[in-house]
């Protein structure tokens, strides 16, 4: 596979062969200084190699086109890094989840294909948190990311998966201008309404567009189906099409409930 990237020499190439060997067998910490401790090469050889640039995601991307399946999407997650130094370039005030609050430290979003038909995901890309202007917003600065990639993603799938925090008009429309499909998670309570599909009286006025809020428990039979079943009877889901006013556009649903 690295022979079918370009720009990679023989000695580049040697090196990366060796160094995906040594990264199974590491025991510690994975720093220069250990490395030359496991290997016949010294600690300023990996300085000088990892100064180099090598293209990991298209590494990534060409394993995936030939270990998975074509029953593809494609996830997108950012993760919190502890840094307790000021010094380190991306350093701010991010978001993380297992703690619930903003901390100090650094964030890395991950880019991972996902096989529905094996139930597996290898990872694509990760890509730190930096360069971001001030004025943009942070979840444009995220779906700039992902149009980044999007030549070699697209050519996997374009339905993108992402959780709750991106089911947000700005990340949601750029993505959608680019041809991919978002798929995310809405609260509870959120306010989505129903399409009109009566018939529009003629006279003066704009055509009636909806036909009342959505009340998740009590679903339209008329707009919404059965579209998938727990095989143990714990839970249904039921698929219709709504329209998002915070998104500002119309959307496919799956609500989820108990069979009762």
């Amino acid at each position: 596979m690295i022979q079918q990237m370009d720009g990679i020499g023989i000695w580049q190439r040697d090196f990366l062969l060796d160094l995906f060997d040594l990264w199974l067998c590491l025991h510690g910490r994975y720093n220069f200084t250990h490395l030359g401790r496991y290997e016949q090469r010294n600690e300023s050889t990996y300085r000088e190699n990892f100064a180099k640039p090598f293209d990991f995601f298209t590494l990534n991307f060409l394993l995936v086109k030939e270990h998975l399946s074509e029953q593809l999407i494609i996830a997108f997650e950012p993760s919190y890094i502890s840094k307790s130094g000021k010094c380190t370039d991306g350093t701010s005030k991010y978001w993380s989840g297992g703690a619930g609050q903003t901390k100090w430290g650094m964030e890395a979003s991950g880019i991972a294909a996902v096989d529905l038909k094996n139930k597996v995901a290898l990872h694509l890309d990760m890509i730190q948190t930096v360069d971001r202007h001030d004025e943009e917003m942070l979840l444009d600065y995220y779906a700039s990311t992902i149009v980044a990639r999007k030549e070699k993603l697209q050519t996997l799938s374009n339905y993108l998966v992402a959780d709750a925090y991106f089911s947000n008009q700005p990340f949601v429309d750029e993505l959608v201008n680019h041809g991919f499909h978002v798929v995310s998670r809405f609260r509870k309570d959120s306010n989505l309404r129903y399409l009109y599909h009566g018939i529009h009286p003629k006279g003066p006025g704009r055509p009636r567009q909806y036909d009342g809020k959505v009340d998740f428990q009590n679903l339209r039979d008329q707009d919404f189906t059965a579209c998938a079943l727990d095989e143990k009877g714990k839970w249904i889901a039921y698929y219709g099409r709504v329209n998002s006013p915070a998104l500002n556009r119309d959307i496919g649903l799956v609500v989820g409930c108990s069979p009762s």
